[in-house]
């Protein structure tokens, strides 16, 4: 039976090397809590990569503020542009667009559609549905959609077609907040 092994968290893990790295005391506890032998301890500190507050690509507050802003005034790839063009004179990290668009998903905005497309994540999100179950609707041809460079768009007068022809399925998940962002989105391009 092989035994298993506790590991050290990120924080744990910074402040041991910090802290602690002379000190064998110290380390012989660590070692038997996490059934290591001591002399591997700050190597398994020092080697596993650090995840925690570390990260170039974290988020910054004033970076989630700025793209809130831009997010209720530019569509998408405008947005993603106006980011990385930006971010080169500020310093700061540059954004892909999937980056950008799963950012601002998770902060609740419904994406203006971008020339005239709406992809496959901000679907979802109208639809609170899977990204996967948008795929099978596509693969299944209820969804019309096209592929540009493996990223699924979608018009939303195919979007509203499904609606009116598959309501059910469509509006099962939804409530009344997200069924009037459904109808302005679709009924925009009327």
């Amino acid at each position: 039976m092989s035994r298993q092994y506790r590991r050290l968290t990120a924080n744990e893990r910074q402040y041991l090397i910090e802290n602690y790295q002379d000190d064998p005391r110290v380390i012989a506890q660590i070692a038997d809590y996490l059934q290591l032998e001591p002399n591997k301890i700050l190597d398994h500190a020092r080697y596993m990569k650090l995840r925690a507050g570390s990260s170039r690509h974290a988020w910054s507050k004033a970076e989630l503020e700025l793209l809130d802003d831009l997010a209720e005034t530019l569509p998408l790839k405008l947005l993603v542009t106006f980011w990385n063009r930006q971010a080169q004179k500020e310093g700061r990290p540059i954004r892909s667009l999937r980056s950008l668009e799963k950012k601002l998903l998770e902060r609740g905005h419904s994406l203006k559609p971008d020339g005239g497309y709406l992809s496959v994540p901000a679907v979802s999100k109208l639809l609170n549905r899977s990204q996967s179950w948008i795929k099978s609707l596509i693969s299944n041809k209820k969804l019309r959609a096209i592929k540009d460079s493996d990223y699924w768009l979608i018009k939303p007068q195919w979007l509203r077609s499904f609606v009116f022809h598959h309501p059910f399925e469509a509006t099962e998940r939804l409530d009344r907040e997200q069924f009037a962002d459904l109808l302005l989105t679709i009924g925009d391009r009327l």
